[in-house]
């Protein structure tokens, strides 16, 4: 009888250390899915936060004017730089710098176009995620006309800067950026009509 017991026991014990050393090693695998379930709620409960994503397309718009108008003024600065370093520059130095230089344009059209498409992706994933009732978008039509009228307005503001003499060759140059904002009104229309309709597929589909 007692070493029925005692082998019982030696069972038991020896099955409990198994599910203690099983738990230990699941431990850690389920921390992990833990925290990456924990990042992944933060940022949708952050983007659910969020109230309205129309007037997004203005911030857009503006930080696009910004970029637009620091473009052709770094262009021309780096331009005098290359005009008054060639007197004291070697051949070698000289033909890299005016390689690069030649490369400008493309390099400062590529940013422009991959930050301008990458906000405005930004703004459409955060349009499906966040949480409105359908009266806001009602307001969200008025915002949609309102910073429409003041796209126009940013447009305008880099036309200024780029119709300079000193600096409208190099906007020129920048073919992309300028088309891109010589366009801005017809843009930030499409991208708010865009966003309207995720909203708007949004409530309809929570209703």
């Amino acid at each position: 009888m007692t070493q029925k017991f005692s082998k019982l026991w030696v069972r038991e014990e020896t099955k409990i250390k198994i599910e203690e050393l099983v738990n230990l090693s699941e431990e850690p695998r389920k921390r992990k899915i833990t925290k990456a379930q924990a990042i992944e709620d933060a940022v949708v409960n952050m983007l659910r936060q969020k109230r309205g994503n129309v007037q997004d397309i203005f911030l857009v718009a503006i930080i696009a004017m910004l970029i637009a108008v620091v473009m052709p003024v770094t262009y021309k600065v780096l331009s005098d730089f290359k005009e008054s370093s060639a007197d004291v520059l070697s051949p070698d130095a000289k033909t890299n710098i005016d390689n690069y230089y030649d490369k400008i344009p493309v390099f400062f059209d590529g940013l422009f176009l991959v930050g301008f498409v990458g906000m405005f992706l930004v703004v459409m994933v955060s349009a499906y995620y966040v949480d409105v009732s359908p009266f806001f978008l009602v307001f969200a039509l008025i915002m949609m006309g309102t910073f429409i009228y003041i796209a126009g307005i940013l447009a305008n503001i880099y036309f200024e800067v780029a119709s300079d003499e000193a600096y409208t060759t190099f906007a020129n140059n920048l073919v992309v950026t300028s088309y891109v904002m010589q366009h801005l009104v017809p843009i930030c229309t499409a991208m708010a009509t865009l966003v309207f309709i995720v909203l708007y597929l949004k409530v309809t589909n929570n209703a």
